[in-house]
């Protein structure tokens, strides 16, 4: 394979799992204000603590070897921002879900 269909076929795979992210955020943050089940919450915030880093992996492994030079520092640039938006995002879940946690305690 080489770099240029690698690049193809990492950028579907982005667009898909960038759709599905989006969703399951839609969804996620719906359930953190509407829904009332403390599992499902933390089942939520189990997730996306876990599957961005895995995508993160996966996507360094998968295209990192075929980027040199510039592309390679923009790729790790850009995953450094993403890393960053997604730690603030499992921030404000934690936060949530400890606070409902704590709520429902008293």
């Amino acid at each position: 394979m080489t770099a240029d269909q690698a690049e193809q076929l990492l950028n579907i795979w982005r667009l898909l799992v960038a759709v599905g992210a989006t969703i399951f955020l839609i969804v996620s943050i719906i359930f953190c204000f509407v829904g009332d089940q403390l599992k499902v919450k933390a089942t939520i915030l189990l997730l996306w603590a876990l599957l961005p880093p895995v995508w993160f992996l996966c996507e360094y492994y998968f295209l990192g070897r075929y980027l040199n030079g510039t592309d390679l520092t923009t790729f790790k640039d850009l995953q450094d921002l993403s890393r960053n938006i997604w730690a603030g995002g499992v921030a404000v879940f934690a936060i949530i879900y400890f606070g409902q946690r704590g709520e429902k305690q008293h």
